[in-house]
């Protein structure tokens, strides 16, 4: 086969043809502005013969004519495209293109399977793209114009009849890519496919079938509205604030800024000096950018920068009219109050005693000072400086009054108090006669531990406590002030010692035709103790270990007590209490001989039944118990539980004519009782506690005497023991 220079020497002339490339690797070499590829070539006429080789070849020229010219120069497997040239290739089932003009403008790309291989219409893996080219000239006088930042129109000017166009859109400099076909002899576009704060370039070509015109149009740039600047700061410098921003949007041609709400500068660069602001008051910016006539929108405020200035006058001046002790020193207290943000450097104070003569004090970073100072009316103010060489103003004019410590004694109580409620009074003193305007009252117990505290305002001397005192020993502290200016705390420590009462009388007696013990209970007789308000009498069945409540009087009184023994001793005592607690006790004995058994109901079981003819007594006790039989075991489990019980069971006979004993009346009413507890006691002392059901009374036989008949009645009961409620 000829070499390459030859073979493709010898394609001159024909107007028409086809390329076929394999190619196997491909890069950009940027700096001699061409592509690199491995590659085989073969050169086809229309109807798909052949009309040269296959193989590597050296360097080709491709023409805007459709001829071809190699002149095998550069090393094999190099392939340079120059002067405006097109070209498609089909390589390993994939479809590409690729262009270079003389600008310097390239792009290559990529396409599977059958799509559009781009400049020339369809292709697929199989087949080959012709790369003709037609005589008409390019489109010209391309203009873009921007409608909104998603939407740029273009239009330019025919010079030729065409099927269709081609519309290369690059942004930010970047590669060109395809935005567009339109059809027809089309001369405008829109794209609708813009974003804001972009630099958009296009370009335009004609296209009749599969050729196109010689060359692309001209290139027209438009932008879209640029974005808010970022990093917004502002900095002082000398009388001016410099203003910047970190972030800035490309391509953007110059800036606004605006101090607050007032624009100051238009269309500038940055960074840009705001000269000789107001000192006097802060400054915070925002910038927006410009791109021609578009404007963007403001940046978010910078920092604060407020320029060097004197400080305003101090604030927060104490004391000011208050009254401070003459005991102490007194401190003066401000605020540094700046304009430019910068802190206290120095200060001068000044003060006067009753409008006499200021004395002036200075100092540097402090904000307070202390000054012993006498009795009187005292005048001051203070001016402070910061960065600034120059003093702000005085402040305005703060007064107070130096004034003796006032001073408290307690009047009541002294060192003992017999009651419970404790009114505590005190005098006060001040040298300037000044009046108390404020009092606290704490009161403590014997281990110093504060139990109240009382306190108020105005001239009052004297508090009733609310806490109840009991006897031991006790402190009352009291504190008075005149202004601010408080007194030492004055204390009283005392002890409560209440006086009994008049000792109480008490005396018991069983009663047999009552069933229980008859009790005479009276008021102590003594003018000179403190009077009894109330008696509590008890009675205790267990010789004194544990004692029960039998009633609460106010006064002398007459009582039975249906709950004691009917057989054996009943202690009883009477506690007699004054109104502060304190208390005395008198105690008595009641013994009982009743053979008889006593069943009781009602209210304070004063409904009592004596059970005669020595009736029959079963007393059933027990506790809950179950059997558990278990698998494999021979013998049940026996359990043992928590519930008790035990039932007394009592029958036997009664007779109308017996005063003696318990007639049908006197167990009718018993049994027909409206409370829930019953008490059952026999001769051996037991009282037991419990519930009943009815009681059957059989009438068994009658006899008749001079005053009538005498009838002889069974009865029986049965009282299961309850919790008292």
């Amino acid at each position: 086969m000829a070499n390459a220079g030859e073979a493709f020497g010898a394609l001159s002339g024909r107007p028409r043809f086809r390329l076929r490339a394999a190619i196997a690797v491909a890069q950009i070499d940027e700096a001699l502005n061409r592509a690199r590829w491995d590659w085989n070539l073969r050169v086809e006429n229309l109807d798909g013969s052949n009309i040269t080789w296959d193989g590597a070849i050296g360097n080709a020229s491709m023409q805007v004519n459709g001829s071809y010219v190699f002149d095998g120069r550069t090393p094999a497997g190099t392939f340079d495209f120059r002067d405006g040239a097109a070209f498609h290739v089909i390589a390993s089932g994939t479809t590409g293109w690729f262009e270079y003009n003389t600008d310097g403008n390239k792009t290559i790309g990529f396409a599977g399977g059958v799509a559009n291989a781009g400049l020339f219409g369809a292709a697929n893996a199989s087949g080959a793209v012709a790369a003709d080219r037609i005589n008409h000239p390019a489109h010209t006088g391309l203009t873009a114009t921007r409608n909104s930042d998603n939407q740029i129109s273009l239009i330019w000017t025919r010079n030729g009849v065409y099927s269709g166009a081609v519309v290369h859109r690059r942004m930010n400099d970047g590669a060109w890519q395809q935005v567009g076909t339109p059809g027809g002899n089309a001369n405008a576009f829109t794209d609708t496919t813009t974003v804001a704060n972009r630099k958009y370039e296009y370009r335009v070509i004609g296209r009749a079938g599969n050729a196109l015109s010689v060359g692309w149009s001209n290139i027209a740039a438009v932008y879209t509205t640029p974005v808010a600047p970022t990093g917004a700061s502002a900095s002082r410098q000398g009388s001016g604030i410099v203003v910047n921003v970190s972030g800035k949007p490309p391509y953007a041609t110059s800036y606004d800024v605006r101090d607050g709400a007032t624009q100051v500068a238009t269309a500038v660069a940055l960074p840009w000096t705001h000269a000789n602001p107001n000192a006097s008051v802060p400054h915070t910016y925002q910038v927006r950018a410009r791109v021609g006539g578009l404007i963007g929108p403001w940046s978010a405020s910078s920092n604060t920068v407020q320029l060097l200035t004197p400080p305003n006058a101090p604030a927060g001046l104490a004391p000011n009219g208050a009254v401070v002790p003459d005991d102490q020193d007194v401190t003066f207290r401000w605020t540094h109050n700046p304009v430019d943000s910068s802190d206290q450097s120095a200060y001068e104070l000044r003060y006067r005693v009753n409008g006499g003569a200021w004395t002036t004090l200075s100092g540097t970073t402090a904000s307070e000072r202390a000054v012993p100072l006498g009795v009187g009316a005292i005048e001051w103010q203070v001016r402070t400086k910061g960065t600034h060489p120059d003093f702000g103003a005085w402040s305005s004019v703060a007064a107070f009054s130096v004034v003796s410590r006032p001073g408290v004694a307690i009047v009541q109580p002294d060192t003992s108090w017999d009651a419970s409620t404790l009114p505590v009074q005190w005098t006060y003193f001040q040298p300037q006669d000044r009046p108390q305007s404020a009092w606290q009252v704490q009161l403590l117990n014997a281990d110093d531990a504060i139990v109240e505290t009382r306190s108020g305002s105005g001239a009052v001397t004297s508090v009733t406590l609310t806490r109840r005192l009991t006897e031991g020993h006790w402190t009352v502290n009291v504190q008075a002030a005149t202004g601010d200016v408080w007194s030492d705390w004055a204390s009283s420590s005392f002890d409560v010692v209440f006086d009994p009462p008049a000792t109480p009388s008490i005396a018991a007696e069983w009663d047999e035709e009552q069933g229980g013990v008859s009790l005479t209970v009276a008021v102590g007789d003594d003018e000179n103790a403190p009077a009894t308000v109330e008696i509590l009498v008890e009675r205790s069945v267990d010789g004194g270990d544990t004692w029960e409540q039998v009633a609460v009087v106010t006064d002398d009184a007459n009582l039975v007590d249906w709950e004691s023994l009917t057989f054996g001793i009943t202690a009883y005592r009477a506690t007699a209490f004054t109104s502060e607690g304190a208390a005395s006790i008198a105690e008595a004995e009641a013994e009982a001989r009743s053979g008889a058994l006593w069943l009781s109901g009602g209210a304070g079981f004063g409904i009592t039944a004596r059970l005669p003819f020595d009736p029959a007594v079963t007393i059933t006790a027990e506790r809950e118990r179950t059997l558990k039989q278990y698998a494999g075991r021979s013998l049940p489990v026996a359990y043992t539980g928590e519930a008790r019980s035990r039932v007394v069971a009592v029958s036997g006979r009664t007779t109308d004519r017996d005063p003696d004993t318990a007639d049908v009346d006197t167990l009718t009413r018993v049994a027909q009782a409206e409370h829930d507890d019953f008490l059952f006691r026999d001769p051996d002392g037991r009282r037991i506690y419990g519930s009943i059901g009815g009681i059957p009374m059989p009438r068994q036989s009658s006899t008749l005497h001079p005053d009538g008949w005498e009838a002889w009645w069974g009865y029986s009961f049965t009282l299961t023991e309850t919790e008292r409620r």
